[in-house]
C-alpha cells in the first residue's frame, strides 16, 4: 500500500521543511514546493491526497493555484485543501473563498500540531464520505 501523499506549498524555510520532515517521519509521502508554478506541476505528477497551501505563495498565489486546479479536471482529484497562513490581506482570503477549502490554519503551528490537524481533517473527510455512501445506498441511489 502506498503512503498518503501530501503536497506542501509554501516558503522554503525552516518551518516548512520541518513540516515535511515530520510527515515523512510518520510514513507519509510529502513534497515541498515553493511557488505556484511548481505547485501546479506537482498537482499533475505527484497527485496528492492533501494540499497544504500558503495563500501568499509566489508566482500565482494560492488563489491562482486553486483556480488552475478547478479549471483542469485532471488536477482536481478531490484532494483535501488546508490553507496555512501567517496572515495575509483580507482581500486574498476573500478571493480564496471561491474555492473548496477544508481547513484554515494560522501560523505559527508546530510540525506535530500540523500532523495532528491533518490526521483529524482526514478522519472527518472519511466520516463524511462514509455517511454519504450510507445515505445514498439506503435511499436507493
Amino acid at each position: 500500500m502506498s503512503a498518503l501523499r501530501i503536497l506542501l506549498a509554501g516558503a522554503n524555510n525552516y518551518r516548512w521543511r520541518s513540516y515535511q520532515e515530520r510527515l515523512r517521519g510518520e510514513g507519509l509521502d510529502s513534497r515541498l514546493v515553493t511557488n505556484g508554478v511548481e505547485c501546479v506541476a506537482a498537482l499533475r505528477d505527484f497527485r496528492p491526497a492533501v494540499l497544504v497551501l500558503d495563500p501568499n505563495i509566489p508566482w500565482g498565489g494560492g488563489d491562482g493555484v486553486l483556480a488552475v486546479r478547478d479549471d483542469e479536471p485532471e488536477l482536481n482529484n478531490n484532494n483535501v485543501v488546508m490553507i496555512l497562513t501567517a496572515g495575509c490581506e483580507p482581500s486574498l482570503l476573500y478571493r480564496m473563498s471561491d474555492y473548496a477549502i477544508d481547513d484554515l490554519v494560522w501560523q505559527p503551528i508546530s510540525a506535530i500540531a500540523l500532523q495532528r490537524r491533518l490526521e483529524r481533517l482526514l478522519e472527518l473527510r472519511q466520516e463524511s464520505v462514509a455517511e454519504w455512501a450510507v445515505t445514498n445506498v439506503s435511499e436507493g441511489c
